[in-house]
C-alpha cells in the first residue's frame, strides 16, 4: 500500500516538474529570441554603416 502511495508521489512530482520546466522556457524563450535578433540586428546595422562609409570614402 504505501510503495504505491510513494510510486504515485514521484509521479506526480515529475509531472510537476516537467510542467514547471515547461512554464520556465515559456518565460525565458522570448527574451533569449529577443537578444538574439537585436544581436543579428546590430550586426546588420553595424555591416551597412561600413559599407556606407566605404562608398563614400571611394569618390
Amino acid at each position: 500500500m504505501f510503495a504505491s502511495m510513494r510510486y504515485g508521489a514521484r509521479k506526480m512530482k515529475k509531472g510537476l516538474g516537467k510542467r514547471a520546466t515547461m512554464v520556465e522556457f515559456a518565460l525565458l524563450a522570448p527574451l533569449f529570441f529577443f537578444l538574439l535578433f537585436i544581436l543579428i540586428e546590430l550586426g546588420i546595422l553595424f555591416r551597412v554603416n561600413l559599407t556606407m562609409q566605404y562608398v563614400v570614402r571611394e569618390d
